[in-house]
């Protein structure tokens, strides 16, 4: 008798995964800032990026392996994930984060299930690390935030995007 496995979470019914990410959206998000989009495929599982490479497929009309194939060659020609954050001039050394808080913060409006279980992947210090980053970046842009309510955010957003 074969091992019994659990399907996939999200997927019930067992067989590939669903794609993270809408198509379209990611397709914007390729074009507009292909870097970006790098570092979120090269975030994803190899399941997910493949799942998300056959709905790409479907929607441009072409073959899977060509687009994987593409996708693979961007994310080599953009770099690594981790992007330290540039300071200003005069300012205290910056801490070095995991996501880059930008990426981070657009992968929390396109797919919030998706950042989450990035963010539910880093250690704790990895963790408070990005928090404070993120912190950072939205109090550059006028929204300012604290350490303590970024990571009070994650904690109840991360409960709500799992039930």
């Amino acid at each position: 008798m074969p091992p019994q496995t659990s399907p996939a979470p999200g997927n019930p019914a067992g067989g590939p995964p669903a794609p993270p990410l809408d198509p379209h959206a990611l397709d914007v998000l390729l074009s507009r800032a292909p870097a970006r989009a790098a570092a979120i495929l090269a975030a994803m599982r190899p399941a997910l990026r493949a799942a998300q490479a056959q709905a790409h497929a479907d929607l441009v009309g072409v073959p899977a392996e060509r687009i994987a194939q593409e996708w693979a060659a961007l994310i080599a020609e953009c770099g690594p994930l981790v992007t330290p954050i540039a300071p200003d001039p005069g300012a205290p050394p910056p801490c070095t984060c995991v996501y880059d808080p930008e990426m981070l913060a657009d992968l929390l409006a396109i797919h919030p299930k998706f950042a989450y279980e990035l963010i539910g992947r880093l250690t704790e210090r990895q963790r408070v690390t990005q928090a404070l980053a993120q912190a950072a970046w939205l109090t550059a842009y006028g929204l300012p935030t604290t350490l303590d309510e970024v990571l009070a955010s994650w904690q109840v957003s991360a409960t709500d995007a799992a039930a």
